[in-house]
């Protein structure tokens, strides 16, 4: 599983159908870094700071 998070997925693929727990498993993942960068007092995610997160097969 690959995951981009507020940009397309390499190589033009197309996103894949998950699983409601692939999803938030995917979600986690992928946004790791941006909830330690915002810090816990941020008020993250808000409407604006939400991240477009989409995923597709690794191979």
């Amino acid at each position: 599983m690959q995951c981009a998070v507020n940009e397309p997925l390499p190589n033009g693929e197309a996103a894949a159908a998950l699983t409601g727990r692939e999803q938030t498993k995917a979600y986690v993942l992928a946004t790791q870094r941006l909830r330690v960068l915002s810090g816990p007092e941020s008020p993250y995610p808000s409407p604006y700071t939400a991240p477009a997160v989409s995923c597709a097969s690794a191979g």
